[in-house]
């Protein structure tokens, strides 16, 4: 997550934040219970204490100069690989609480990062980086820490209006298409305008993206998910039993609200929504990227571009999705066949011609990272 600004080679050799002392013993990552249980299978000696919706490892009682190190901790590095806690995607940022306003800090414990020019750490964490941590916590208020005077901060939160969004809700009963039982559900009834500048993939800004869990039910006798779930699913109905659709193809992880898009994505595919069945994989992307999950918002990214690919009379003559298509491959890593597909492109429209151009600067410089549309030379937010 940090590899644009942090050698990962340098982490892997230095590992100063997988071992802690009396005096930073706060610092242990948060796990969530899933991962809590992976380290408990490989190292069953292994303690943990409640903390919020997760846990930390029991360091027990440290004594003046006794180390503890982090139980994921392996001779051949983190056995957690991707799965690894936020906390440890985000080292050495930490997010604080400075005197009731949250904020993102710096360890100075990591000389790698903490030697670098103030302004080009807040640049980068004004990427996007600063939001997506922000971003989790609201899910995740444990991993927020006390101030500690040691650790500079780069950027508070800003607690304006345009960081709010409201929209309201009501309770409504559905009655399921595949199997014919009844649930209650909530539903949007009301929005604010969108508002803030969408990415190039049109990720919305972080206040509208409040309300993505209700863009799809989930049957809570079946697991059919879909918008609404009196919409019919025309395939084997025995498809809600497989493999593929309850593991989510096989993308591990503890989100809900990504795993119920994806089954959506796999139910719209199956009834030939393709078109829908893209947005659903990239909005499952989107909270993926909310939570640094690169490795899972790569792969549904991936299966966007799949479906576009296996399934090109669907998406003929509509450059709103071969413009998406751009980022979709850029944002995968997918550099040599986004310049290779629209280096000299030109659309009708003069502002998606601009946006292919700046794709293909983008994947020049080998860039995966996330952009919002108003970096486009010639197009400007209002």
């Amino acid at each position: 997550m940090l590899k644009e600004i942090l050698d990962p080679c340098s982490c892997a050799k230095c590992r100063i934040c997988c071992v802690f002392d009396s005096s930073d013993i706060w610092e242990t990552p948060v796990f969530t219970l899933e991962t809590a249980e992976r380290i408990r299978c490989a190292k069953p000696e292994t303690k943990f204490v409640p903390c919020g919706n997760g846990c930390i490892a029991d360091p027990g009682k440290l004594c003046e100069g006794e180390l503890f190190t982090c139980p994921a901790l392996t001779e051949n590095g983190c056995m957690l690989g991707d799965e690894k806690p936020f906390d440890c995607r985000i080292w050495p940022f930490r997010i604080m609480n400075v005197g009731g306003i949250r904020a993102v800090t710096i360890a100075s414990l990591c000389s790698e990062m903490y030697s670098r020019p103030l302004s080009q750490l807040v640049d980068f964490l004004d990427k996007g980086l600063a939001e997506n941590i922000f971003r989790y916590a609201d899910e995740h208020p444990e991993i927020v820490k006390p101030y500690d005077d040691g650790y500079p901060v780069l950027k508070l939160e800003r607690k304006g209006k345009e960081n709010k969004m409201s929209f309201s809700t009501e309770e409504k009963n559905f009655i399921c298409s595949v199997c014919g039982k009844g649930s209650p559900h909530t539903v949007i009834t009301e929005t604010d305008p969108p508002a803030g500048v969408p990415d190039l993939d049109l990720r919305p800004a972080g206040a509208s993206r409040k309300y993505m869990k209700y863009q799809v039910m989930e049957c809570p006798h079946c697991g059919y998910c879909n918008s609404a779930l009196n919409i019919p699913f025309y395939p084997d109905k025995e498809y809600l039993d497989s493999e593929e659709y309850k593991e989510c193809t096989g993308i591990l992880t503890a989100n809900a609200d990504a795993q119920r898009l994806i089954k959506k994505a796999l139910v719209l595919a199956g009834n030939h929504s393709y078109k829908d069945a893209v947005k659903s994989w990239l909005s499952a992307a989107w909270l993926f990227d909310d939570d640094c999950d690169r490795p899972n918002a790569v792969i549904c990214r991936r299966s966007a571009v799949r479906l576009m690919d296996d399934h090109p009379a669907a998406f003929k003559g509509d450059n709103n999705f071969k413009i998406l298509m751009a980022d979709l491959l850029r944002r995968s890593g997918e550099f040599e066949r986004v310049i290779r597909e629209y280096e000299g492109e030109a659309f009708r429209s003069q502002i998606m011609t601009a946006i292919a151009f700046f794709e293909v600067q983008l994947a020049a410089q080998g860039d995966d990272e996330a952009h919002r549309a108003d970096e486009v030379p010639g197009i400007s937010a209002r």
